[in-house]
């Protein structure tokens, strides 16, 4: 008991260092859960929420370093056509994530997606995943709306949804990082994702909003600087 003690004060000490630090918090907890219970169940979950926090870390600070290196010079995006196979791909992902959980996916105007632009890879990255975990949210015969749109100099991702008839959880704990601790092991993984998500929205000058008719529009807004 001694040593669980020991290790338990120790990972409250790195967290106590940062107690905004979500990521250290829970990995605590995590620690905690494993230190403290005999449960083969409970230690294997432990085991995977920490192997997750090791990933989120490890995906927010390539963001992070983006976001510094776009502070530092000014944003150059190459225009680039898409292969035919890949807005097929995106489609195809899209899809199967619908066939698989029976919920609706639309997606506006998808041939926006034939110029590619450096940075709008990792648009679509944010769209691949928070479409995914949006539907893993989700009830049974929900429809969510995928929009993207461009206006002169500026890219404009907006997916939305209404919570209050989508969601199994309540909106203010979708994005709510604390929240994730209380999910079951089979949402885990989703709430990091959806984490990570936000993270690049967040890259790009993103928000998250609640209209007045109780809708949630995630919206990602990307300045064309400068294009070769």
């Amino acid at each position: 008991m001694a040593s669980h003690s020991k290790k338990i004060q120790e990972t409250i000490n790195v967290a106590a260092h940062d107690m905004k630090n979500p990521i250290a918090t829970m990995r605590m907890g995590a620690e905690i859960m494993s230190s403290f219970s005999e449960d083969t169940f409970v230690k294997r979950q432990a085991d995977t929420i920490l192997h997750c926090t090791y990933d989120l870390e490890r995906l927010i600070n390539i963001y992070s370093d983006y976001v510094r290196l776009q502070a530092q010079e000014p944003l150059i995006l190459v225009k680039q056509e898409c292969d035919e196979s890949f807005i097929k791909a995106i489609a195809k992902k899209l899809q199967r994530l619908e066939l698989l959980s029976e919920r609706s996916v639309t997606i506006s105007h998808l041939e926006k997606f034939k110029y590619l632009y450096v940075d709008k890879n990792r648009m679509i990255t944010a769209l691949e995943i928070l479409t995914a975990t949006v539907i893993t949210y989700a009830k049974p015969a929900s429809n969510i709306i995928i929009n993207l749109t461009e206006n002169k100099d500026v890219l404009k991702l907006e997916i939305s949804f209404n919570p209050a008839q989508t969601l199994h959880c309540a909106p203010e704990t979708l994005f709510d990082f604390s929240y994730i601790t209380q999910r079951k092991q089979e949402r885990l993984e989703a709430s990091l994702e959806l984490f990570v998500a936000s993270e690049i929205i967040k890259a790009h000058d993103g928000n998250i909003t609640y209209r007045a008719d109780d809708h949630a529009v995630i919206t990602s807004t990307l300045s064309r600087k400068r294009v070769k």
